[in-house]
């Protein structure tokens, strides 16, 4: 099963999440930003209206050691509603590595849920609290 998450904020105020606007990507637990050395990756046409299926275009590789002398290679791609291969790469077996295709399906599930800014929660304790204080505060002065 695949899970992923991403952060973003609408900086636009249009309704609508695009690339530009997402600050964290993350597939099975790896970065789809950012990425540096020996990994790299992309995030492409991403777009999210709360309500609508969540698109994107995601691509990682990593390479390892030398042409001839151990080399390996992983690349991975998703697309949702179509596929999301692996292949695998080397210099040291026959067939020179394996690709393997996964599809998605109907049955694919997109579980989105959204997550309040930390100053929401502040916002909620605050005005829990305040009733809380001034009722002590008013018993006080009796």
């Amino acid at each position: 099963m695949l899970q992923g998450r991403f952060y973003a904020e609408d900086l636009d105020h249009n309704g609508i999440f695009s690339g530009t606007e997402v600050s964290s990507f993350t597939i099975d637990g790896e970065s789809f930003m950012n990425c540096t050395g020996v990994r790299q990756c992309m995030l492409r046409n991403f777009s999210f209206t709360p309500g609508s299926p969540l698109k994107f275009d995601a691509y990682d590789s990593a390479e390892y050691g030398v042409w001839g002398d151990g080399w390996f290679n992983t690349s991975r791609t998703f697309i949702p509603g179509r596929y999301f291969p692996t292949i695998y790469e080397n210099d040291w077996s026959s067939s020179g590595g394996a690709v393997y295709s996964h599809h998605f399906t109907p049955e694919t599930k997109f579980a989105i849920s959204a997550v309040p800014e930390p100053q929401t929660w502040l916002m909620l304790g605050a005005g829990i609290a305040l009733p809380g204080a001034a009722k002590r505060r008013r018993s006080r002065n009796k």
